[in-house]
C-alpha cells in the first residue's frame, strides 16, 4: 500500500511564536472527522436498549425515519387540541410533549383489579393470543419482571372481538395479531388517538396530572450531544463550501458525510420537543369494565405498525392515528409519502454534487450515477405505489410488501457501493484533495 509521510520544518529558534498548521490534511483527518458526524447523528440509538436495529436504518434509509417522524409530529399536533378540550374538564395540564409522550407509550392504564381474576384455563385462550404471550415472552425474557399479564375480561373479549367487515380474509390474521392481542391484558399502554376514545368512552375518568417538568425529567436528551453534532455538521458544511469556493478538491466520502446528516438533523429538527428513552410509564388506575364495543373501537385505532411484531407496549415503527374530522388515514400515508420522498430527493441529490469529481475509474464514476439516481427512483417507486392503493383502495399492505420485496435489494445494492466507494475513493484521490483550507483551525471534532 502506498503511504505518503509528509514533514514540516520547526521553529529554529526560541520562543517559537505563533505556530500555525501545516497546509495540510491526511486521510484519516477525514475519516475520523465524518465518522464523527456518523457517530453523533446516531448515538442517540446506540445509547437506547434495544435500538441497535433503528441504528442500522438511520445508517442504510434515514430518509424513511424523516418521514415518519415528521407523519408522527403531525398525528400528535392534531390530536392535542382534542386532548385539551378533555382536560379542561379534568383541570390537569396538557401540551404536545404530554401529546408525544403517549405516543411513545409513556402512558398505561392498568386495570387495578387484576390481582383478583379467576385464573384462566388454556383451552379458553384462543391461539393467536397464545401465540402473541409466547413471542411477547420469548421477546422480553431477559429484561426482568414484567407488570403485564392476561387478563380474563380482556381475554374473554378479545376472543370474540370481530375484525373489520371489509377485511380481506388473508389479512384477518394480521388485525388480530396486531390490533386485539395487545390489548388482552392487565396493562393498556395507548397513544394518544387510543387515549381520547378511552377518556370519551369511560375507561378512565380523568387523563392523568403530569407536569411539564416530570416529563422533562424523564427524558434522556443530551443536549450536549446535540449541540456538539449541530457544530460538527455545521463545521463540515462550511468547509466544502470553502472548498467548492477556492476550486479545491472534496472527496465522496465527504459528500456522502453531508447527505446522511442532513437527513439526522431533519429528524432533530422534528424531534426537537420529543422526550427520548422513556423506560417506565407514567401508569393511570382504573377499575372500569369494558364492553365489547369499547373494545373494537380501541382496538380499530391501534398505530399503523412498520418492521417489527406487536407487543403490548408500544411500537416504535409505524405512525400513530388522529382523530377523525378532517384527517382519515389515506391523508397520514399521503404527509408520510411525501415527506419521504423529499427526505429521498435531498439525500440522492446531494451524492450528486460529485457527478464530475475525481473517481480511480471512469466505471466506478458510471456507477456511482447510476447508484445515486437509483436511490432516489426506487423508494419513490414504491412510495407512489403505496400511495396510489392507499386513495383507490384505503390500504397500504399490498403496495408496501410487494414493492418492498422488489426493490428493496436494488436499493440496498446501490447504497452498499455508495458506502464501499466513499471509502475506496479516498484511497486515488488526487494531491490537491489533501490541501487544507482555514476550516481546519475551527473547533471541530477530528
Amino acid at each position: 500500500m502506498k503511504v505518503f509521510e509528509p514533514t514540516c520544518t520547526f521553529p529554529s529558534e526560541a520562543p517559537s511564536g505563533f505556530v500555525d498548521d501545516a497546509n495540510l490534511r491526511s486521510t484519516m483527518d477525514v475519516v475520523w472527522s465524518c465518522l464523527s458526524i456518523i457517530f453523533l447523528s446516531t448515538c442517540r440509538y446506540i445509547c437506547s436498549a434495544g435500538r441497535w436495529g433503528w441504528m442500522g436504518i438511520m445508517l442504510v434509509f434515514p430518509e424513511y425515519l424523516v418521514g415518519t417522524s415528521a407523519t408522527n409530529l403531525f398525528s400528535a399536533w392534531i390530536n392535542t387540541p382534542h386532548l385539551k378540550e378533555l382536560v379542561d374538564q379534568d383541570g390537569v395540564p396538557w401540551t404536545l410533549s404530554h401529546t408525544i409522550l403517549a405516543e411513545l407509550g409513556g402512558i398505561a392504564i392498568r386495570f387495578s383489579d387484576a390481582s383478583q381474576q379467576p385464573s384462566l384455563h388454556a383451552q379458553t385462550i384462543p391461539d393467536f393470543l397464545r401465540s402473541f404471550q409466547k413471542n411477547q415472552s420469548s421477546y422480553l425474557q431477559n429484561l426482568g419482571d414484567i407488570p403485564w399479564e392476561p387478563y380474563k375480561p380482556h381475554v374473554l373479549l378479545a376472543a370474540n372481538a370481530p375484525t373489520k367487515p371489509d377485511l380481506p380474509p388473508r389479512l384477518v390474521n394480521n388485525y388480530r395479531a396486531n390490533h386485539i392481542a395487545p390489548l388482552h391484558g392487565n396493562i393498556w399502554i395507548l397513544d394518544s388517538y387510543q387515549l381520547i376514545l378511552a377518556r370519551r368512552l369511560g375507561v378512565v375518568g380523568q387523563l392523568p396530572y403530569i407536569r411539564a417538568e416530570e416529563i422533562a425529567d424523564r427524558s434522556k436528551t443530551d443536549g450536549i450531544v446535540r449541540l456538539i453534532a449541530a457544530i460538527q455538521v455545521l463545521w463540515l458544511a462550511v468547509q466544502l463550501v470553502v472548498r467548492r469556493v477556492h476550486d479545491i478538491p472534496f472527496t465522496a466520502l465527504e459528500i456522502s458525510t453531508v447527505a446522511f446528516s442532513s437527513c439526522a438533523f431533519i429528524i432533530y429538527l422534528i424531534e426537537w420537543h420529543k422526550p427520548k428513552d422513556i423506560s417506565l410509564p407514567i401508569y393511570l388506575d382504573t377499575s372500569a369494565v369494558v364492553t365489547p364495543d369499547v373494545f373494537s373501537q380501541i382496538a380499530d385505532a391501534v398505530p399503523v405498525v412498520f418492521l417489527q411484531a406487536r407487543h403490548y407496549y408500544m411500537p416504535q415503527s409505524g405512525f400513530h392515528l388522529v382523530h377523525q374530522d378532517r384527517f382519515a388515514r389515506k391523508h397520514l400515508d399521503q404527509l408520510m409519502v411525501v415527506m419521504t420522498m423529499v427526505a429521498i430527493v435531498l439525500f440522492a441529490g446531494i451524492h450528486l454534487f460529485v457527478w464530475d469529481s475525481h473517481f480511480p475509474t471512469p466505471t466506478e464514476r458510471l456507477l456511482w450515477r447510476i447508484a445515486a439516481i437509483t436511490m432516489a427512483v426506487a423508494p419513490i417507486s414504491s412510495a407512489v405505489l403505496v400511495s396510489l392503493e392507499s386513495v383507490l383502495f384505503q390500504r397500504t399492505l399490498y403496495m408496501s410488501v410487494g414493492s418492498v420485496a422488489v426493490l428493496t435489494p436494488i436499493y440496498l445494492a446501490s447504497r452498499m457501493f455508495i458506502m464501499v466507494e466513499s471509502f475506496r475513493s479516498l484511497y486515488f484521490m488526487p494531491p490537491e484533495a489533501f490541501i487544507a483550507t482555514w476550516t481546519s483551525n475551527a473547533p471541530h471534532v477530528g
